[in-house]
């Protein structure tokens, strides 16, 4: 008798759960059985066409003469001081190396301190 009590108690709950979802399909059947209006019945509405935006004026931007790059001599594009090649040999002269070293150091303690605090809070 204990296990029917639960079982008829839910099976209730789902028969109520039914007669909604019944009764709310009865009334929509009934609603799309009404005629439209007639201003609806006529034609869909169509979406208005907005007028195209025109486009913004372009600046005209004078073009600069090609130039010589400073170090090496090579032409280069206009407004522009060193070619490319030039300038990464400047970058790798002024010390990349160091920077990478800095890089991995900081790495290296930043992972130190996240391991150790890991290991130490480990039980």
């Amino acid at each position: 008798m204990t296990t029917t009590f639960p079982a008829l108690t839910s099976l209730f709950a789902a028969a109520g759960a039914l007669a909604l979802v019944g009764r709310a399909a009865w009334r929509w059947r009934g609603t799309r059985d009404v005629a439209l209006p007639a201003a609806h019945a006529s034609s869909p509405p169509m979406p208005r066409e907005l007028p195209v935006a025109p486009a913004p004026a372009r600046r005209h931007r004078a073009e600069l003469p090609d130039t010589t790059c400073d170090a090496c001599g090579t032409m280069i594009p206009g407004g522009e001081r060193i070619c490319p090649i030039c300038a990464r040999k400047q970058a790798a002269a002024k010390g990349a190396g160091w920077t990478t070293l800095w890089h991995w150091l900081f790495t290296i303690a930043v992972l130190t301190v996240l391991y150790g605090g890991a290991y130490l809070l480990a039980p």
